[in-house]
């Protein structure tokens, strides 16, 4: 008999990191190629925040009981948005859950001193009234170009926006992305359009 095998839980959400940050990279090498994405202002950095075309540059990942992600289309979203990314679990528990959106060339984008704003229209289809969080930074939520977050919880099933204007105090990387930090576990049902990370000082 051998020593007993101790699991870990680390080696599963290295995993899934570089899992991430495979899908973040190969999403911009999409947009270098041949970009099914439209066009994006010079001051805007989200790959595809109004989920136009598939979802590309968008990832969603959990500890514990998989969180499904599909686009729907023929919303009656906030601002004329009429597509969106759907998440939905069923149950368990874990400790940690997200969703991804990702930047274009984020290292290049963000610089120290300057001023961004960060958004996200959501809506929790369980009213649930568990908060998430929007911040920018990586899958790990442990680097990125400012720790300015804005967290909310809702108790209707209406579209809310999550919004925080921030001044860049670090560098970012090639897997910095727009992060929503979901419920960790129990039932889930959000959706997800028009996100966006933009320069506000533009220069």
């Amino acid at each position: 008999m051998g020593a007993p095998r101790i699991r870990s839980r680390r080696p599963f959400r290295v995993l899934v990191l570089a899992v991430v940050w495979v899908a973040l990279a190969a999403a911009g090498l999409s947009v270098l190629l041949v970009s099914p994405l439209p066009d994006r202002h010079r001051d805007e950095s989200v790959l595809d925040g109004r989920v136009a075309s598939g979802l590309i540059g968008w990832v969603v990942a959990a500890e514990a009981d998989q969180v499904t992600m599909e686009r729907i289309t023929g919303i009656d979203g906030p601002r004329r948005a009429d597509a969106a990314v759907e998440l939905r679990r069923s149950g368990d528990s874990g400790a940690w859950a997200f969703l991804l959106a990702g930047l274009a060339r984020p290292d290049e984008f963000f610089r120290i001193g300057r001023s961004y704003r960060m958004q996200l229209y959501v809506r929790d289809l369980n009213a649930s009234g568990r908060p998430v969080t929007l911040r920018v930074t990586n899958g790990a939520a442990d680097r990125g170009p400012t720790d300015a977050s804005v967290t909310a919880a809702f108790t209707d099933r209406d579209w809310h926006l999550l919004t925080r204007t921030f001044v860049a105090t670090g560098n970012a990387f090639q897997d910095t992305a727009l992060y929503l930090a979901l419920p960790p576990d129990g039932p889930l049902h959000w959706q997800a359009t028009l996100a966006s990370v933009r320069r506000v000082d533009p220069g």
